[in-house]
């Protein structure tokens, strides 16, 4: 889980800066520069520090959909970190020039007025299976009644389990704004893409 998702809670808040758009970072803020440090930190106390920036060998990374922009920008940071990569359904291009950019201008209308409603109202708008469900549903292309629920109920259990209101906001600016293809070249560690042909959510 990332800072802010699920058991671990959000980044503190240490000082106000802008939100991320195309690389700038805040303090606290959940983007993709914080993500990394907080990834390095996990890898470094998981491993006892045997796995360091410095270390002379590193650790398999793989990182799903938005975790793969994670892990690629920590590969690309950290090399001695990470020996392979595994990215699955990488994020190449931004949401917002991508074939399907309506559906990503439809979820930010959605993200920025929860964010600014009063909590009660907000927090309840984002925690709603329907729209969940609608953006779930528009967005999975596969045809298999048994992966299309499954994937509704992945969204339904982990798209709710943010910290906070800023922080599925912060995250979600995040997710549209950055790539795996930003940090393309500088990667020098054997790298496996899994991809599917089917579609944005689901092959």
């Amino acid at each position: 889980d990332l800072r802010g998702f699920g058991r671990p809670g959000p980044s503190p808040r240490e000082a106000e800066g802008p939100a991320e758009t195309g690389g700038a970072d805040g303090a606290g803020r959940h983007n993709v520069a914080n993500y990394v440090r907080f990834l390095r930190s996990f890898i470094q106390r998981l491993t006892d520090g045997a796995v360091n920036p410095e270390s002379d060998h590193g650790v398999a990374l793989l990182g799903h959909s938005f975790g793969s922009v994670v892990a690629a920008h920590l590969a690309a940071e950290s090399p001695a970190m990470v020996q392979r990569l595994i990215l699955v359904n990488p994020i190449s291009e931004p949401a917002l020039t991508s074939d399907r950019v309506w559906a990503s201008q439809v979820a930010d209308t959605y993200y920025s007025l929860g964010s600014k409603l009063p909590f009660g109202l907000g927090d309840k708008l984002l925690r709603s299976n329907t729209a969940t469900d609608i953006m779930s549903r528009e967005l999975t292309t596969t045809q298999d009644p048994e992966l299309r629920e499954y994937i509704v109920n992945q969204h339904r259990a982990y798209f709710g389990s943010y910290a906070e209101k800023r922080v599925i906001r912060e995250a979600y600016v995040s997710s549209i704004s950055r790539t795996v293809a930003e940090v393309g070249p500088p990667l020098t560690m054997p790298v496996l893409l899994i991809t599917g042909g089917g579609g944005p959510v689901g092959a």
